[in-house]
């Protein structure tokens, strides 16, 4: 599997990435939106079944384990149908404790 460093692209760049591949992937469009407070959506599909895209851009795997504990409360606010998670982190290697 190649290793790609998603760390050159800034956190924008990188949920624009996620969008297009998202979108090729499940054959649906996928709103954006601008940068700061996303209030837990950097990307949704509203049309047919709701779905929630969240972007997560980190070096470590332990801050990005703090942040999606933060994002919990958010994603179960808004309560989508479904939820992805992009992240630029390998999920192969972690362990959660």
């Amino acid at each position: 599997m190649k290793n790609y460093n998603f760390q050159i692209l800034s956190p924008y760049e990188f949920e624009m990435l996620s969008r297009d591949l998202l979108q090729l992937h499940l054959d649906t469009f996928l709103e954006s939106f601008g940068e700061g407070q996303d209030d837990g959506i950097d990307l949704r599909c509203s049309k047919g079944e709701y779905v929630v895209v969240q972007a997560k851009r980190y070096k470590s795997f332990s801050s990005l384990l703090s942040n999606l504990k933060k994002e919990q409360i958010k994603v179960e606010k808004l309560n989508p149908e479904r939820y992805i998670l992009t992240t630029s982190h390998s999920l192969s290697l972690c362990s959660v404790s």
